[in-house]
């Protein structure tokens, strides 16, 4: 309140009624301290487990060992979900394993698609 007071009467907030400030202040300290109040209370619920181990079922791109080959599937799944807005085609309510192949190598011609939605 005491720096918003000195911008005020240096003439820095002529634009800004203040009151309006304050209260933006407010409520954006409150948004604040809300979600770090539930992030500690969402983290506190988790018990000793912070990371959940995922199963080769659940999600096998996780379980790869070499982080490129996790960047590229997570890219080409990303992209394929894109694909999938625009031509929802053989569509299904379960991709779960295997459906969508890894892509282990940057040569792989899946990257393609990954390379043109990321440029768009």
């Amino acid at each position: 309140s005491d720096a918003i007071d000195l911008l005020y009467i240096h003439g820095s907030l002529s634009t800004f009624n203040k009151s309006k400030l304050e209260s933006f202040a407010r409520h954006t300290a409150m948004n604040f301290s809300c979600a770090v109040l539930l992030t500690a209370l969402h983290l506190s619920l988790h018990g000793d487990v912070k990371i959940y181990n995922w199963s080769k079922l659940e999600n096998s791109i996780s379980l790869l060992e070499s982080k490129s080959e996790r960047m590229l599937s997570y890219t080409h799944v990303a992209a394929l979900y894109v694909w999938k807005m625009f031509y929802p085609f053989n569509l299904s309510y379960d991709w779960g394993w295997p459906c969508v192949n890894h892509v282990t190598a940057i040569t792989d011609f899946r990257n393609l698609g990954t390379a043109l939605l990321a440029m768009s």
